[in-house]
């Protein structure tokens, strides 16, 4: 009934109030409208970790969390950087290991190997 409306790069709530303008200008009195994500980008772990690969992204996810999900580090693991490849960069960046740092849908984490 709304058409056709293009959500790429459109936050929820920015889709919610697109949507509601398109509805109550041709046929709602005030129209309340919801959106939720259905399904994620997954994220993809390689380097040193048990299970490499793409997985499926949750909300809240760090670091950390992406690690366990992958089986945790190898034995020749950096214990503390990670190197994070977010969607649109160009390259890897180095982070540090912690539960700061948010890992977003369709992101790359490499664990590297340590040297000593």
């Amino acid at each position: 009934m709304a058409g056709t409306l293009k959500a790429g790069g459109l936050t929820q709530n920015e889709l919610e109030q697109a949507l509601a303008q398109k509805y109550s200008s041709q046929y709602l009195k005030n129209p309340k409208v919801t959106v939720s994500v259905a399904e994620y980008r997954p994220f993809y772990i390689i380097g040193e970790v048990e299970h490499l690969g793409s997985f499926p992204y949750t909300s809240g996810l760090n670091v950390l969390s992406a690690l366990a999900i992958a089986g945790g580090p190898t034995y020749r693991a950096s214990k503390s950087t990670a190197m994070i490849q977010h969607p649109g960069e160009s390259g890897l960046k180095e982070y540090a290991m912690d539960a700061a740092v948010p890992i977003l849908p369709g992101d790359i984490i490499k664990v590297p190997q340590r040297y000593f």
